[in-house]
């Protein structure tokens, strides 16, 4: 059986390759350095390389990381849409942890969690009802979560197309089981925090609405985790959750 190729996680293993060939380089023509290094480490040299130079390298790579996550956190504004009835208000990151399923997700997070919903947990969040998601997670994955305060009545199909424009990974009700998991007490008091899909992978209740999954936390603490609906419009008590990928080793 042949396995499915995450091409978006090997294209971040080659870049972190080329950005670490890069940081190797750079400082061996920084200390003039030729091939010769090579024997040199293997011989005479190698006490001094692992103890002095090693950690050197190793320091200004994790500089040259801290730069580039720098860079994604902070992308220039104008390669996104802006739109005046999405203000941002506030952000976070998340990781797919080690273990994930994605097919059982639903399930395991409400056996560990649901108790947790003093204002409730909608029964119909299940694995069943969310195995058409569009993004499939695997471990490692890292987001960097952006909650957009909607300010005016708006459509599904307007937040759909906004969260586009912001280069967003629609990642629904599992992405919503993260947000909680990891940075509930980021996500905005007395709001309701909605984590889109594509409609036609939405669960459809028995009346032919599609179900928009979200987080909504109390302003005086506590938390519930609901359902909203495609087809109706959404208004100022809601922020949209915006899930944009983060360069692997940030």
């Amino acid at each position: 059986m042949k396995r499915k190729i995450d091409w978006l996680q090997f294209g971040q293993f080659l870049k972190l390759v080329v950005d670490l060939f890069t940081t190797v380089r750079e400082e061996f023509k920084r200390h003039k350095i030729g091939p010769e290094i090579l024997e040199w480490i293997n011989g005479p040299g190698k006490k001094f390389f692992e103890k002095e130079w090693l950690p050197t390298l190793s320091e200004e790579y994790l500089r040259h990381l801290e730069r580039e996550r720098q860079k994604s956190t902070h992308a220039p504004s104008e390669h996104l849409q802006v739109d005046p009835r999405f203000t941002p208000i506030t952000t976070f990151e998340v990781i797919v942890p080690d273990g994930y399923d994605h097919a059982t997700r639903l399930d395991t997070f409400k056996a560990a969690h649901e108790s947790e919903f003093r204002y409730g947990y909608n029964q119909n969040i299940t694995d069943r009802n969310y195995a058409g998601a569009t993004t499939k997670l695997t471990p490692g994955r890292r987001f960097q979560v952006e909650a957009f305060q909607i300010t005016e009545r708006v459509t599904s199909d307007d937040c759909l197309t906004f969260l586009k424009g912001q280069k967003a990974v629609l990642v629904g009700a599992h992405g919503a089981t993260l947000a909680y998991e990891q940075a509930k007490e980021k996500l905005p008091k007395g709001r309701w925090s909605v984590s889109f899909d594509e409609k036609e992978a939405l669960w459809k209740d028995a009346d032919g609405y599609h179900r928009v999954p979200g987080v909504y936390r109390h302003s005086g603490g506590g938390f519930k985790f609901f359902l909203g609906s495609f087809e109706y419009v959404w208004f100022d008590v809601c922020c949209l959750l915006c899930f944009r990928d983060l360069p692997l080793g940030t």
